[in-house]
């Protein structure tokens, strides 16, 4: 028999799979948060700002007939990934064939624009925290992602001082 494991978790509007629900979005370190090990990360991500859940250099996309996101079970854990979609979101809850001592909790910081050398730059950490489920104890913080990229889109001055404060 499978138990819920974890949380149920929002997933972002353009389809993107296996992210869970931060401060400012979601984050595919969902397939992490169960000990899982992403054997083929991908930071492609099409998708603008515009309505954006999700923090920058965080997604995961699925496309029908492609797969772009892999991952492996290191752990003796069976799981199960249960998913699908609203009228906004893809959402999912991830079973566990055993109760799961730890919750998650995920935050985007650091985010910001910049300009150097005439260029537009943008970004950001991924923070992961393990809280004990019995105590309510942190028990690791841990920075999963340094995001840095040129901008290829245009950014406009309000948003540039807006984020940089």
């Amino acid at each position: 028999m499978i138990k819920q494991a974890l949380v149920k978790l929002p997933f972002a509007y353009q389809l993107r799979i296996l992210q869970l629900k931060l401060k400012r979005g979601t984050r595919n370190l969902f397939v992490k948060f169960a000990e899982q090990k992403l054997s083929e990360p991908i930071r492609f991500d099409p998708f603008p700002d515009e309505k954006r859940v999700l923090p920058f250099g965080s997604g995961a996309s699925i496309y029908y007939n492609y797969v772009d996101l892999r991952f492996v079970n290191p752990t003796q854990h069976k799981l199960q990934f249960k998913i699908w979609v609203t009228e906004q979101h893809l959402k999912g809850i991830l079973y566990n064939d055993q109760d799961w001592p730890f919750s998650y909790h995920v935050e985007e910081r650091k985010h910001q624009f910049h300009q150097k050398s005439g260029k537009n730059y943008r970004q950001n950490e991924i923070w992961r925290r393990v809280i004990d489920k019995r105590t309510g104890n942190t028990m690791e913080e841990q920075l999963m992602i340094h995001n840095y990229s040129e901008v290829k889109y245009e950014i406009d001055d309000i948003k540039m001082r807006l984020e940089n404060v």
